[in-house]
């Protein structure tokens, strides 16, 4: 029997997941990164594109990112990313789930990775610290839970 629906809110967190009850802003854009956009991970404006993004690659970008790719409820469960030149959702502002790399605080402002570093190598991904330089704080948002390295933490996009 097909499928007829699919839940917007499932019961365990994944990687972008929004929290469908706090009220958020989401925009349509489209993908330029040659590997694709996992769900759940920062990304930033495209110089000169229009309504283009790509995983954060400057230490500028990711202290200033601009959202967090959201999950795509509609892809199949197997699927987690946005392909390049794909049509990807775009969260601005809310409360969405993603996974850490290392054990975070909640209060505290995630760092967001632009460069591989000891502590992992995927681009947009969210941690604790700087991790010798290769993340950076995004000070305009926060962990709203506490969660253990690999876990899953909602982030708070102001």
């Amino acid at each position: 029997m097909p499928q007829t629906s699919v839940t917007l809110d499932p019961n365990e967190a994944m990687d972008g997941q929004l929290n469908e009850a706090a009220p958020h802003f989401r925009e349509s854009m489209l993908v330029n990164e040659a590997t694709g956009i996992p769900f759940g991970r920062a990304v930033n404006l495209v110089s000169g594109a229009l309504k283009t993004v790509d995983l954060t690659d400057a230490t500028g970008e990711a202290s200033a990112a601009y959202g967090v790719a959201a999950r795509n409820p509609t892809y199949p469960a197997d699927t987690s990313l946005y392909a390049d030149n794909d049509g990807i959702t775009v969260v601005r502002s809310g409360i969405v789930t993603v996974q850490v790399e290392d054990a975070v605080v909640k209060g505290a402002a995630p760092f967001i990775r632009f460069v591989a570093g000891g502590g992992g190598s995927a681009l947009g991904s969210f941690r604790s610290d700087a991790d010798t330089a290769s993340a950076a704080e995004n000070t305009s948002w926060e962990y709203l839970d506490n969660a253990a390295a690999a876990g899953f933490a909602r982030v708070w996009i102001k």
